[in-house]
């Protein structure tokens, strides 16, 4: 069990750099296109990748949690 944690604890770090990346990413991005009239080529494309897979690990996260807290809800019943 203790693998488990720590092995979802690597993963949420992992979602949140990987958010951070993307957030970093677009918003020089936008920077970029307003004031240097010039944009990353590959901003969108990449991107797009980071937040697809934020949002199936995430939803990996979240069940994987969400399957532990409906075992609680069920012993105080």
């Amino acid at each position: 069990m203790k693998f488990l944690n720590c092995l979802f604890k690597g993963v949420e770090w992992f979602l949140v750099a990987l958010l951070t990346m993307m957030v970093t990413l677009v918003f020089f991005n936008v920077v970029l296109r307003y004031v240097f009239n010039y944009g990353i080529v590959f901003s969108e494309e990449v991107s797009r990748f980071m937040f697809m897979w934020i949002t199936l690990i995430g939803a990996l996260v979240v069940m994987t949690l969400a399957a532990a807290g409906m075992g609680w809800v069920s012993e105080k019943l």
